[in-house]
Parts: C-alpha cells; sequence; structure tokens
C-alpha cells in the first residue's frame, strides 16, 4: 500500500523449525541492518502526481516544492468560486500515472469534516451505497476518471468497501478531472466548500 509515504517491509531473513533449534531457542534477536528508503516528488514517485498540459491544470493546479496542489477559489480572468445550485466540471486537472512495477489499485480518500457541514458523504452516508433505497450518486467534489464514462475514485476516509477506484498497470498514466457539484445544497458563499488534504493511495496486484 502506497499512501504517498514510503514504508519499509521486511520478510524473514532466516527461518528454523523449533525442533531445529533445540533447547536453546532465544527470546529476540537484534539485529542492526542497513535501509534505504529513498523520497521523491509526487512527479517521480512510485505513485506519480503531476499537472497536464491543459488550461484547467494551468490555471487551478500546481507543484509547489514536489508536492501536488488544487486550487479553485480564484482564476486570473476574475472568477471567485464556483456557481451556487450547479455542478461544475474541469477536465483535464491532474495526472496519476503507476510507476511501481505491479498493477495497482488507486483510490482518493477525503476527510469529511474538511468540507461544509452536509457537502461531502460521511462514512455511512447512503449517497455511497448504490444498492440503497434512495442512493444519491454525487458526492459534492469529485475526482473522476478523465474517460467515455467518467466514474469518481473518492470516498470518505474509513470506508470499508472500496468501491471507486481506477486499476493501472504499471507505466500507465490516468488523466483526472474534479468535480463541484452544489446541486441540492445550501452552500455558505463566505466560507469554503473544502479546505483540507485528500490521500491518493494505491494497491499492488498480483
Amino acid at each position: 500500500m502506497n499512501r504517498r509515504k514510503f514504508l519499509a517491509g521486511f520478510g524473514s531473513l532466516a527461518a528454523a523449525s523449533a525442533t531445529a533449534m533445540g533447547t536453546g531457542a532465544f527470546t529476540s534477536v537484534d539485529a542492526e541492518r542497513t535501509v534505504n528508503v529513498a523520497v521523491a516528488s509526487d512527479e517521480n514517485a512510485f505513485l506519480g502526481l503531476d499537472t497536464l498540459d491543459s488550461s484547467n491544470s494551468d490555471e487551478f493546479v500546481s507543484l509547489n516544492g514536489g508536492t501536488l496542489g488544487i486550487d479553485i477559489s480564484e482564476t486570473t480572468a476574475g472568477g471567485a468560486g464556483v456557481n451556487m445550485n450547479a455542478r461544475t466540471a474541469f477536465d483535464d486537472m491532474f495526472q496519476i500515472t503507476n510507476q511501481g512495477t505491479q498493477r495497482a489499485v488507486i483510490y482518493i480518500a477525503y476527510d469529511p469534516e474538511d468540507a461544509q457541514s452536509g457537502f461531502m458523504p460521511d462514512v455511512d452516508s447512503d449517497r455511497l451505497d448504490p444498492n440503497a433505497s434512495n442512493p444519491t450518486p454525487e458526492l459534492g467534489l469529485e475526482f473522476y476518471e478523465q474517460d467515455d464514462d467518467p466514474m469518481p475514485i473518492n470516498h470518505p476516509e474509513g470506508r470499508d468497501r472500496i468501491n471507486r477506484s481506477v486499476i493501472l498497470d504499471s507505466g500507465d498514466s490516468q488523466p483526472m478531472g474534479i468535480a463541484i457539484d452544489t446541486r441540492d445544497f445550501d452552500a455558505n458563499p463566505d466560507e469554503p466548500l473544502f479546505d483540507g488534504s485528500v490521500t491518493v493511495t494505491t494497491l499492488g496486484l498480483k
């Protein structure tokens, strides 16, 4: 699992049966080993996050200190936010690339507490369940695959069932768009709709 942090995992260095170890079995062993873990900027890491050569990416997405950032609060042409009671979509915002060595499932998790109350569904919301009696698929803030059938790949932190994700083979990239849906939501124009961070996670597949 990669959450844009890098963890070192260790297998067994040596194995022996209890019989082979006999009565001299040890209680604990401390063995010092050298470990080298490299940290890369977002565009160069195993889970690559990068800007795109597009007008939307140029306007709203940046790489600062190697970290991808998104700001849809204003434009250089004088705009000051998305429309009330509307769904506003921004295609070609950024790109996710699997720069690891195996096929991977990738999804984005958010904290509903970073949004205006009620704007983003929490972990138990029927808005995330396609089998609910009256499901509402809109998330408020959606990170969607840029293809012929765009689907959001984000859900709240703590969601056990991952039903929103994208699968990328090693070396493949997926352009991503962002949609903001304020329909049926009484937004406060004096506060950000969402102001926080999201976690992009990749799970390696065999």
